[in-house]
């Protein structure tokens, strides 16, 4: 049976003791004391809860004061503060063939090489992550049925499942997350035949879901009022999902390392009356969204034609939908584009939210990518691979500037080699969200 390294009491690095602190820099009789030491306790707890997240992560290796101190409340206080004041969100990083030990900080917009205490297999060898939301990612390990552990990436603090058994393939992991509270959702079955079930942290159990008749929304207007390209073949009325295939499947979340290369993550969003809606790409290739409080599904107008080679992924941002695509990879015009899900009255359809400038696409034209993509806020991080080519890009589009950056590299501090990013997860860090 796999073991969860990162779920014992010592791994909760913020948890723990409120005894009061030393005075010395460490735990020795040394006559050097630190400057910051002279500082009385009120005084350290407010210039620490003031650092970078990672850096408050490393002061427990700085002396037993100073890990004492990241545990007390009037720090976790301080913290939370500047927490509620936007800290950035990181971008949990994926190689080729294992999670790379790196993130991605917004809030200092660098590449940040840790080990964070993620949970691994009894060879140490880390699990892998398949979907995240809020401070929390959530992996699944390889025993028999499906089996997930929900983790605090910044803490260690983790929660193993109940194995969820089924004998049909699984199509879909999402999860929505607020603080140390969660709900889990996996759609499986047959194309036409989906179902959906849900653990969630207050119920503590899985539980099946509703799956009422899959409705069109709108597709025939939707159809009408598409522009910029947005296909018009919406002939299908939703009950048959496996009726249109795509001619090449969504790569999302393709990696060598994974065991769930024909899995795909789905997001979540809070809806108008306070349910998680939850959303996914469906066997037909097109977005079905699935309220948890109706039962109900809907399946949303088709975004490119059949005939159209693309790949794309799906994303979540500050509650809007979007789609990554990227068209046309075999010839000079390969574009990136991000489109939006937006409602107006009864009526839903795609509307072009942004395209990549040509001049940045440049480099892989010819080379077919793989595509895949996390969001956070007004951020979408898109991370372009092939490993036949060697090639690799990581793009980060920002919604509200109407900007396209593409990240430097990042090397290798150990041999200098150039990371290559295939995939990202997208969480908040966050101190005090206690799963255990």
């Amino acid at each position: 049976m796999d073991s969860i390294a990162s779920t014992s009491r010592s791994c909760s690095t913020f948890e723990g003791s409120s005894s009061r602190r030393r005075t010395g820099i460490d735990d020795s009789n040394s006559s050097v004391v630190h400057p910051l030491n002279r500082l009385d306790t009120d005084l350290m707890e407010t210039i620490l809860a003031r650092l970078p997240v990672i850096d408050v992560f490393r002061c427990q290796f700085v002396c037993k004061r100073w890990q004492e101190i990241i545990q007390t409340p009037n720090f976790l206080m301080a913290f939370n503060e500047v927490f509620n004041g936007g800290r950035g969100a990181w971008f949990f990083m994926l190689d080729f063939h294992s999670p790379a030990n790196v993130v991605y900080d917004m809030e200092v917009n660098e590449w940040r090489q840790i080990c964070l205490p993620i949970p691994t297999d009894v060879n140490r060898r880390p699990k892998t992550p398949v979907a995240s939301s809020g401070g929390l990612m959530l992996f699944r390990t390889e025993s028999e049925g499906c089996s997930l552990i929900v983790c605090n990436p910044l803490t260690g603090s983790a929660c193993l499942l109940p194995t969820l058994e089924t004998s049909y393939r699984i199509k879909t992991i999402a999860m929505n997350a607020s603080g140390s509270s969660f709900a889990v959702f996996v759609v499986f079955g047959k194309s036409s035949n989906l179902q959906m079930v849900v653990f969630s942290s207050i119920n503590n159990a899985w539980i099946e879901l509703p799956f009422r008749k899959v409705s069109s929304n709108n597709a025939r207007a939707a159809a009408n009022n598409n522009g910029g390209g947005a296909a018009a073949n919406n002939n299908n009325d939703g009950g048959d999902m496996g009726r249109h295939e795509l001619r090449r499947v969504p790569r999302i979340g393709v990696m060598e390392w994974t065991p769930m290369r024909e899995m795909s993550s789905g997001v979540t969003k809070i809806g108008s009356s306070g349910q998680v809606m939850v959303y996914f790409i469906s066997p037909s290739g097109r977005v079905l969204g699935y309220d948890s409080q109706q039962g109900t599904a809907i399946l949303y107008p088709k975004l490119l034609p059949d005939t159209q080679e693309c790949g794309f992924d799906l994303v979540e941002c500050s509650g809007h939908i979007l789609v990554v695509v990227l068209t046309d990879t075999l010839y000079e015009n390969a574009r990136l584009r991000i489109w939006e899900l937006e409602t107006t009255g009864e009526e839903t359809q795609w509307k072009l939210l942004a395209a990549m400038p040509p001049f940045m696409s440049r480099e892989y034209h010819g080379i077919d990518p793989d595509i895949n993509c996390a969001g956070h806020r007004d951020n979408v991080m898109v991370c372009l691979s092939s490993e036949s080519f060697n090639f690799n890009q990581v793009i980060m589009y920002n919604i509200t500037d109407n900007t396209w950056l593409e990240l430097p590299v990042c090397f290798d501090r150990h041999n200098g080699d150039i990371k290559r990013f295939v995939s990202a997860y997208s969480f908040m860090p966050d101190v005090q969200a206690n799963l255990m």
